[in-house]
């Protein structure tokens, strides 16, 4: 191809096998894990509840953060539960 010049060791988009962006289950929590922030996130902002709509931020951000599967679902599990735990209002 005109122009196009290699680089040494360049993949040309392809990713490794362990890579956290190519794992279904990754990809499917996080798919999940979003979900869930946009409910808190819609919930907190029309309830007024700082709680929710922090951990509905933060459920849609942090996945893209945490490539380890078992730290994905612990950090999942307690953001959806601090709603129901942490009781502060405006």
């Amino acid at each position: 191809m005109l122009g196009y010049r290699s680089h040494a060791g360049a993949t040309h988009g392809r990713r490794a096998a362990g890579d956290p962006l190519m794992d279904t289950n990754w990809f499917i929590l996080s798919s999940i894990a979003g979900v869930f922030g946009a409910a808190y996130f819609i919930y907190g902002k029309k309830q007024m509840k700082p709680v929710a709509l922090l951990a509905g931020a933060l459920l849609v951000v942090l996945p893209y953060f945490i490539g380890n599967i078992v730290a994905l679902i612990a950090v999942c599990l307690a953001l959806l539960a601090a709603p129901f735990l942490i009781h502060w209002d405006f």
